[in-house]
């Protein structure tokens, strides 16, 4: 009888256990604060989802999301699973990281693990574009006066691949993407490309450890490496740059446990390790200014020379104290994730512009090379050769005000007054030859509004909704960017200026092609050529 008793209680107990762990969680989840960013997983977590018109169908896989994201011990649960995965299971918890051998973490992401087993290969179409847009950096540079450097970070699993795990190590391809790119950059380009793998892969086989084991970077004595293997190309092209002194950098031995992956698995404790730290005491920088966000950065050494923009990622961060301390003047960009670069092209063309740099430098860590070339279309239009003009010099013949508008030549360009909410002109356009082009637009809005571009495909259709593009206007001067294929390009482009009345401004427009030929380019008809 006392033993009926006793197994009713604990049949008891265990409906009530049970009980409180599917009932706690959700009640942690309405009463505990609520978080916007995780700190074990390094993101961003989801909004509460809005219930309201369109968003209406997409409710249910939102809220979920957000439930997912903000369940009451959600970064518990998750650090108790990732522990159990790893010691009793010896397996990754997290698709986007790799449990090698001996304790050594690698990366998934961005094709990592696809690029070492040669399934993630750059398409000859991509490598054509990465060389198109490299080499048209280095020469628009160099028609300023300026050097450009392309540097490439190699990835833990090619300085120490004999890491990985078996299943991945025996089937390992012989090429990678960055082998691929560095090979075509050399054939096919005149871009100084910087390829680290080489000095790393020595100092590895003279027993140093220049990766961490826990961490997806590499650490200060690989900094110290890549800084001297870019001072070795730089100072070729400036003999008078002043290397930084050896004997002016400290060693120290000391603990390392925040490793990147071991802290995003919550596991920092579990990976520990030892680190050589390398610093300068006693730096010779004197100015450190914040620009475009926190992690970008302008610093003034008065005992060095020249001056540099280095477009960066987390990788230069263990290179940037040594080049701090050689430039009179560095620039820093960084573009933290999910951005896979950190070239701003405006940004950096309006620091070139102020700081009037000596020399430009573009790391790119190796797993962000199969997102491929990003330009901005202010950067094609740069680069582009061929050019053909509408202003106040060359004149606006091929530009007519056709609904609402009346326009008059002036000293500053084409006065349009619109005389209602839907002023439209014709441009006109000689047979294009090979496109895209890009036409730069450059207008004075008297108002907050938005221009509307109208293209056509055929020559019996009109103007639709379908086929035009938007663009916000501020009141004042506006520069728009419109990027159009051979097929958008037929006789007329339709310009919307506004939709407000008021006078417009018609400063400039400029059209560029985009194809490699240097005789495809298109006219306006009765325009003059010009020479960008």
């Amino acid at each position: 009888m006392k033993w009926l008793q006793m197994n009713s209680w604990i049949r008891f107990g265990l409906i009530l256990l049970f009980g409180l762990c599917i009932t706690t969680p959700p009640v942690a989840t309405i009463l505990m604060p609520r978080q916007n960013v995780s700190k074990l997983e390094n993101r961003k977590l989801a909004e509460f989802p809005e219930c309201r018109g369109a968003d209406i169908r997409n409710f249910p896989i939102r809220f979920e999301r957000y439930f997912k994201d903000h369940i009451g011990f959600r970064d518990l649960l998750t650090v108790l699973y990732n522990r159990a995965m790893v010691v009793w299971f010896q397996q990754s918890p997290n698709p986007f990281f790799s449990l090698g051998k001996d304790g050594w973490l690698f990366i998934s992401s961005e094709q990592s693990m696809d690029d070492v087993l040669g399934k993630a290969a750059l398409e000859p179409e991509m490598l054509q574009q990465w060389g198109w847009m490299l080499q048209g950096r280095k020469d628009w540079l160099a028609k300023q006066g300026i050097r450009y450097l392309f540097v490439i970070a190699p990835d833990k699993q090619s300085i120490y691949p004999e890491y990985l795990p078996d299943a991945i190590r025996r089937r390992a391809a012989r090429t990678k993407r960055i082998d691929q790119l560095t090979a075509y950059l050399k054939a096919h380009t005149t871009v100084p490309v910087l390829d680290l793998r080489p000095a790393l892969l020595a100092a590895k086989s003279a027993g140093r450890q220049i990766y961490f084991r826990s961490d997806s970077h590499w650490n200060s004595e690989a900094g110290w490496i890549a800084y001297q293997q870019i001072m070795d190309v730089v100072t070729g092209w400036f003999p008078d740059l002043q290397r930084l002194d050896p004997s002016r950098v400290v060693q120290v031995q000391r603990p390392f446990v925040r490793g990147d992956i071991a802290t995003r698995l919550g596991m920092g404790d579990f990976f520990r390790e030892q680190e050589t730290a390398f610093w300068v005491p006693a730096s010779c920088v004197t100015s450190v200014k914040p620009i475009f966000n926190e992690v970008s950065h302008w610093k003034h050494c008065p005992s060095g020379s020249h001056r540099v923009i280095v477009a960066r990622d987390s990788f230069f961060v263990f290179i940037e104290p040594y080049v701090s301390e050689t430039f009179r003047e560095a620039t820093f960009i960084w573009k933290e994730s999910p951005a896979t670069t950190s070239y701003d092209y405006p940004l950096i063309k309006r620091l070139i512009r102020e700081d009037k740099p000596d020399l430009v430098i573009e790391e790119r860590v190796e797993r962000f090379l199969g997102a491929g070339p990003e330009m901005s279309l202010e950067e094609q239009f740069d680069q582009a050769s061929a050019a053909c003009v509408l202003d106040a010099v060359h004149g606006f013949q091929g530009l007519e005000g056709v609904h609402d508008v009346k326009v008059v030549s002036g000293s500053r360009g084409l006065g349009i007054h619109a005389t209602s909410g839907d002023p439209w002109l014709l441009l006109r356009i000689d047979e294009p030859k090979p496109g895209p082009v890009i036409v730069r637009i450059q207008m004075e809005s008297p108002v907050d509004t938005k221009m509307q571009v109208f293209y056509r495909t055929d020559d019996r259709s009109g103007y639709a909704e379908r086929n035009s593009f938007w663009y916000p206007l501020t009141k004042g001067m506006n520069t728009v960017y419109v990027l159009l294929e051979k097929s958008q390009m037929l006789r007329y482009l339709r310009i919307d200026p506004g939709t407000a009345e008021g006078l417009y401004v018609l400063e400039r427009i400029e059209v560029r092609s985009l194809h490699p030929d240097p005789d495809a380019s298109i006219s306006f008809d009765g325009t003059h050529r010009a020479t960008p």
